[in-house]
């Protein structure tokens, strides 16, 4: 097995083993909005500026409990966490005023348009969530969102990822500053004023910055996001640098030029930790990745299905690569110590699944040599024969899904090698052509 292919095996486990979270926030508890609310058109509407930007990638950080999604733009460079430019991100309208949502988006289109800001655009990149609770400036009531939750306070998030039924804005905020790992954060604001805010606790290339930016050193609390990104890790990634303004509706005022000449005065420094810390695992090699993933994953066997079984025979095909021959005997007592409780695993319920699972057997009778596992490798691959042996239509349990190419397909083909008994690789090209 080809590199690529073992990490892919790793971390396919690794993603899907697990219980499974949904990546977006579950709309089944949360009330409807009513139907007089449309908070996703008020928000397409809010950010069409911004659509006629060819530079800005247009993508969205996750969902409210109303399944509005929550905007993001960036450019190609915050794709690269190794280029040379310092990478911003802007945080418009967490406090759902229509204020911080205006002036983010013309800091924006300032930046990416103005002639003058073109030296600058050779310096920085810039991106943005510029409507950070989408429910609540629709609303327009205040920091409150739509679902009986305030997205401004709440860092870092506790439980489990994007399950709050009350705010899964700030989940979703936080995860995504971190896999984003910006160099700066800048969290936008109403105020009485326009002033600065720089919390007392924060990073050191912070308090450089604020120095020129004649900002209040607040103690701003912990559970607030500019504080809490200074000493705790957002996506177990890095700290992050972050500070705020705030504005005074009644007289705006641009900020953004006036941070980045003081980010130039101060010789802001960059990468952030978060930011170091990902371009640290993108060095890392394909083994490297593999012997990290089996740490955790490919240590048990509770059932067997097809990702628990990957990860198992991916433990095989490491010890393999790097000479490691504690690994086999490791997944041979796991095995052992399953069949003992499960003498016939096809009994077991599971379908496609549990035939696909037989794959470590056979990878077993490969490794190994003893002929015991190939036994129970050919009950699965049997399935596919009636008592003539004859081949059937198709494998079963497909229920005419794409997945049932790989759930039955790789373990006719492994018993047609390990035997040579050619009708299985009959019954494999049979499967294949019938669920095409």
């Amino acid at each position: 097995m080809k590199l690529p292919l073992l990490t892919l095996c790793l971390t396919l486990a690794s993603l899907l083993s697990v219980q499974p979270v949904s990546l977006f926030a579950d709309p089944v508890n949360a009330d409807k909005p009513e139907a007089s609310v449309d908070f996703k058109s008020a928000v397409q509407q809010k950010l069409e500026p911004l659509k006629k930007q060819p530079a800005l990638i247009h993508s969205a950080i996750g969902v409210t409990r109303k399944e509005t999604p929550i905007p993001c733009v960036f450019s190609a460079d915050d794709l690269n966490f190794h280029t040379g430019k310092t990478r911003i991100l802007l945080i418009g309208g967490l406090d759902g005023s229509k204020a911080s949502v205006n002036a983010v988006i013309e800091a924006v289109e300032w930046f990416y348009t103005a002639d003058v800001a073109a030296p600058l655009r050779e310096k920085f990149s810039l991106s943005a969530v510029p409507i950070a609770n989408p429910d609540g400036w629709v609303l327009n009531q205040g920091p409150k969102n739509a679902s009986g939750g305030n997205p401004t306070t709440g860092y870092p998030p506790l439980g489990d990822s994007y399950l709050s039924p009350t705010k899964p804005e700030a989940e979703y905020l936080w995860r995504w500053i971190g896999m984003h790992a910006p160099d700066l954060v800048l969290d936008v604001r109403e105020g009485n004023q326009f002033e600065w805010v720089v919390p007392v606790d924060s990073l050191p290339v912070v308090q450089r910055l604020g120095k020129l930016l004649a900002p209040q050193i607040r103690p701003v609390f912990g559970w607030e996001l500019i504080s809490a990104l200074a000493f705790k890790l957002p996506s177990n990634v890095g700290r992050v640098p972050a500070l705020a303004v705030e504005l005074d509706a009644s007289s705006p005022r641009a900020f953004l030029p006036e941070l980045l000449t003081a980010m130039e005065k101060s010789s802001f420094q960059s990468p952030s930790p978060a930011r170091l810390e990902l371009m640290r695992r993108q060095q890392r090699t394909p083994i490297q990745v593999a012997t990290q993933l089996s740490k955790v994953y490919g240590n048990d066997l509770g059932r067997l299905s097809y990702l628990p079984v990957l990860s198992l025979i991916s433990q095989i095909r490491l010890g393999e690569l790097t000479d490691d021959h504690s690994r086999l005997p490791h997944v041979e007592k796991i095995t052992q110590e399953y069949l003992k409780k499960n003498p016939q695993p096809l009994d077991n319920k599971g379908g496609g699944s549990v035939i696909a699972g037989h794959l470590l057997f056979s990878e077993l009778t490969k490794a190994t040599g003893n002929l015991d596992y190939l036994k129970y490798a050919k009950q699965a691959a049997d399935l596919g024969f009636d008592d003539q042996g004859n081949m059937k239509e198709s494998m079963p349990h497909h229920v005419e899904m794409s997945d049932a190419v790989f759930m039955s397909c790789p373990i006719l083909a492994a018993v047609g090698r390990l035997t040579g008994e050619s009708k299985y690789y009959d019954m494999a090209l049979k499967h294949w052509r019938f669920i095409q």
